[in-house]
């Protein structure tokens, strides 16, 4: 049985490290202590561990299960994603096997299981990728977005990236944009630096991410299985699975 791990049924933990609301700080907020809290989240920054965060979001809402252009005719979208996936997997694990530090997960929406957050287990992401068949519900894109942001934020890798497969509009919960924007605050106020966002718009308009595009998100378009597979193959190949070995 696969693991329900990584949903949005969960309770946020509460960020207390330089609290404002506890600090004297608060009450005398001069130019010294501006510059200590500056140089203490450079400092978290410059100290962490090299290597690479990525949570993966996948949608698995009911749209997914409909068919698009494939090689062999036509498939569900959710097998290409899952099919193009597992390629994916093969590359990180090849850039793990070269001596990069990887940590990886997959959220996916209620009511589906996922893959936790953690060290990289290719034969977990294999697993998953396989026996996944019940795309079914709503797309809460927003809260799946900041659930995968506070992952890559809380792991000790300084590479953050979170991958955004989707074929539908956000229609539950907090909306993308302020997914993303609560994700990169999240950081913020946690240890500084930032998360890099990449949106594949799969059967679906683009435009949507039209204001997480102005933020500096990646937003690319696919509308069958060759679309899909060069889209995230660049994104993983020319922007994520690079940064360690461009050192």
């Amino acid at each position: 049985m696969l693991p329900f791990c990584n949903r949005l049924d969960y309770e946020r933990p509460v960020d207390v490290v330089l609290n404002a609301e506890n600090s004297p700080m608060k009450k005398t907020p001069n130019r010294f202590h501006l510059l200590l809290a500056a140089f203490f989240t450079l400092s978290l920054t410059a100290f962490a561990e090299p290597g690479v965060a990525i949570a993966i979001v996948y949608d698995t809402s009911g749209s997914m299960a409909a068919n698009v252009p494939a090689a062999t005719g036509a498939k569900p979208k959710y097998v290409i994603a899952s099919e193009t996936l597992g390629e994916i997997t093969t590359k990180i694990d090849a850039f793990a096997k070269a001596g990069n530090k990887v940590q990886a997960g997959i959220v996916c929406f209620p009511g589906a299981p996922s893959v936790p957050f953690g060290d990289w287990k290719p034969e977990v992401f294999r697993t998953w990728l396989t026996n996944f068949k019940g795309p079914n519900g709503g797309t809460p894109l927003g809260n799946a977005i900041l659930r995968a942001s506070e992952l890559v934020a809380n792991s000790p890798l300084a590479k953050k990236h979170v991958v955004v497969l989707t074929d539908g509009e956000n229609n539950q919960g907090i909306s993308t944009d302020e997914g993303v924007h609560k994700g990169q605050e999240y950081l913020r106020q946690k240890n500084g630096g930032a998360i890099s966002y990449y949106f594949v718009a799969f059967d679906t308009s683009a435009s949507q991410f039209d204001e997480v595009k102005k933020k500096g998100a990646l937003v690319l378009s696919a509308v069958n299985e060759k679309q899909l597979q060069k889209g995230l193959t660049s994104i993983f190949t020319q922007n994520i699975l690079l940064e360690e070995e461009e050192k």
